[in-house]
């Protein structure tokens, strides 16, 4: 017999040795691209970059940081005044939300100081509370001529309390007094449908103001300020003919345009307190030609000289784009670059016909921002991503050899060409996977939750700096996260060679199917239905058993003891299947050694330990009726053999 090299214990011992080498090269080598992602960006685009101003992920972050410069720069008009950022500055609710400016001469009626608004904003972005809980409510009046008027409930109980308003009632018989509809209102429980006796409120004077009133169940929220006239939304809603009905819409617009101006004001004073000068290489330029306005980070920027010049300086300081509303007159000397992209993600709102945009990066980074740290990662470990790929590369391509050759010897030794067997591969195919998988997945959710693995800086949208690793420069990989990811790749190595090689020796043995539960499941089924006529009875019980522990589920509701109730359903209805079976067995022997048939045999195969013990029995009963069957007849054949030599010696003489 010749000997296949890799069919003997040593060379599979070191081929497993060997894939986990791989895998955990393979890991060690994907956490490195992953923790970095210049390098993964880098990599995945097919292109390395000898600098990190020369990488796309140095165009996005300049695009990304111009994107929010130029979000900060068009909300300018709403929130500033000559140039700085005012407080005192009015906006109309309604209008902000349509994205329309508010007219300084005409604020109208829902109109707040903007200082107001991001300290409303600031408030309920805390966690408001639910309207149920507020103390006040709000008690709505109806006229005769269908307008209304809206009060708080303190505010309306103080009235009536006083005698300036007062409920009418159809007749004193009604029961119900002052104090119990206020009670009513105060519960939210007042309602006048169905009742004749309520006819209204009226004033001191005894005149009918309101026909009818109830407690508001639209939206509403608490109010923090006041509208620049000093008024409250329900104030508003009483004289303003386009609130009155509406109150709703005026609380949800106000509501609305409270968090959209907070979080717009807090990341455009952000934003351009994040790029000033001196605290970054960024710069910035907008010109807006028609309203003869530049905006810039740069002071020198601003004094008015003439823009040619201006940009000439930009395009001398490193890397920059130049936006104009041609696409034409785009220019750029950063790669990787859509000029049709950078220049419709970088348009300010309020000005798309005469403008010019202008973002530059020093390359020299005299300044140690966001865009020094990742030049500088690059710089360190830029040119090993080449290295870093290649080499996770190879350990794949050996990983997947190793693990043919593995599986062309699974089975098989140098003592003989027999297919080996282990005793994990004797187990249900079913089950063996899932223990398989149990084993891998719990450690690895357990331990794999604590492990943390990022860059040591990363940014928002707006490419501004929001997390950083400390004062290490290179991919954050603590060492302890380091030993906790291999320790993982190699119990997920051992595991999956465990469960792969035996899934190889069972396909080459044919048991794979053959060792199923499903097909056990199958062949149970089908004895059930051979057997239908003697397990009907228990199969019938077993379905009330059924329904009552559903019943008792449906009642209860716990995923515990609703597991714990499906296995005791399973076991017991095996139990009666394997019980019926196995006592028609025994009635059946029984029947054909009664019959005669003394030497009929109770096939034990399947029984339960008790029944195997009584069909032992039996069978041990029919041996022995033939033993004395066969000694009886033994018996008379000699007594007849001795009657006929005493009658012939008789006869002899004679």
């Amino acid at each position: 017999m010749k000997q296949k090299w890799y069919q003997t214990t040593i060379a599979k011992g070191i081929l497993i040795i060997a894939e986990h080498a791989f895998l955990l090269i393979m890991v060690c080598c994907f956490m490195c691209l992953m923790s970095y992602p210049v390098l993964r960006s880098e990599m995945f685009s097919g292109t390395h970059a000898e600098k990190y101003e020369d990488t796309k992920t140095f165009a996005d972050q300049v695009l990304h940081t111009g994107q929010g410069i130029s979000s900060a720069l068009g909300r300018r008009e709403v929130f500033e005044t000559d140039g700085a950022y005012d407080p005192e500055k009015i906006i109309n609710v309604g209008n902000y939300n349509q994205g329309e400016s508010t007219d300084a001469e005409n604020p109208g009626s829902l109109s707040y100081r903007l200082g107001d608004l991001v300290s409303w904003g600031k408030t309920a972005g805390s966690g408001s509370e639910e309207q149920d809980s507020y103390e006040d409510n709000i008690v709505v009046c109806r006229r005769a001529d269908g307008t209304y008027h809206y009060y708080y409930y303190s505010e309306f109980q103080e009235l009536i309390q006083n005698g300036d308003l007062s409920f009418v009632m159809a007749s004193d018989e009604s029961g119900m007094t002052q104090e119990d509809i206020l009670l009513s209102l105060k519960e939210r429980t007042f309602s006048t449908e169905g009742t004749e006796t309520f006819k209204g409120v009226q004033d001191k004077d005894n005149r009918i103001l309101y026909v009818d009133c109830w407690n508001y169940d639209g939206y509403w929220c608490k109010e923090e300020y006041k509208t620049v006239e000093g008024k409250s939304i329900l104030e508003v809603a009483n004289e303003d003919e386009a609130w009155n009905g509406h109150l709703s819409d005026a609380f949800d617009t106000v509501e609305s345009a409270v968090l959209s101006i907070y979080w717009e004001v807090d990341q455009y004073r952000s934003i351009l307190e994040s790029y000033q000068e001196g605290d970054t290489n960024f710069t910035y330029l907008y010109v807006d030609q028609t309203a003869k306005q530049i905006i810039s980070n740069r002071e020198e920027y601003q004094m008015g000289e003439d823009l040619e010049t201006t940009l000439n300086k930009i395009r001398e300081s490193g890397k920059y784009a130049i936006i104009y509303p041609r696409l034409a007159d785009f220019e750029t000397n950063m790669k990787n670059v859509n000029a049709e992209e950078w220049r419709s993600t970088l348009q300010v709102q309020g000005n798309d016909d005469a403008y010019v945009f202008a973002l530059s990066v020093d390359t020299s980074y005299p300044v140690q921002d966001s865009f020094y740290t990742e030049s500088q990662l690059y710089e360190e470990y830029g040119g090993r991503a080449v290295w870093v790929f290649a080499a996770g590369g190879a350990a794949l391509l050996l990983f997947v050899l190793g693990l043919v050759i593995l599986t062309a010897g699974a089975g098989y030794n140098r003592r003989d060409e027999e297919l080996h067997l282990m005793a994990f591969d004797h187990w249900k195919t079913e089950i063996s996977a899932c223990l398989i998988f149990l084993a891998w997945f719990v450690p690895v959710i357990l331990v794999g939750t604590n492990i943390s693995v990022s860059s040591v800086v990363s940014y928002d949208e707006y490419g501004n700096m929001i997390q950083t690793g400390g004062s290490q420069i290179g991919p954050y990989i603590s060492t302890g996260n380091m030993i906790m990811i291999g320790l993982l790749a190699l119990y997920t190595c051992a595991l999956f060679l465990t469960g792969y090689l035996s899934l190889v020796r069972r396909i080459k043995a044919k048991i794979l199917w053959k060792n199923s539960l499903i097909r056990s499941l199958g062949h149970f089924l089908k004895t059930i239905f051979r057997n239908m006529h003697i397990v009907w009875k228990r199969i019938l019980i077993f379905a009330v058993i059924v329904l009552f522990h559903w019943m008792a589920f449906f009642s209860y509701g716990n995923i515990f003891f609703f597991g714990l109730m499906v296995l005791a359903e399973i076991l017991v209805f095996i139990y009666l299947i394997r019980d019926a079976i196995g006592k028609h067995k025994i009635q059946k022997g029984i029947e054909q050694i009664a019959g005669g048939q003394v030497d009929y045999k109770i096939d034990i195969a399947g029984l339960s330990e008790e029944q195997k013990d009584i069909a032992e029995n039996i069978n041990s009963i029919g041996e022995g009726l033939d033993r004395a069957l066969e000694k009886s007849i033994k018996s008379e054949r000699l007594k007849t053999d001795l009657i006929t030599n005493v009658s012939h010696d008789i006869k002899t003489p004679l």
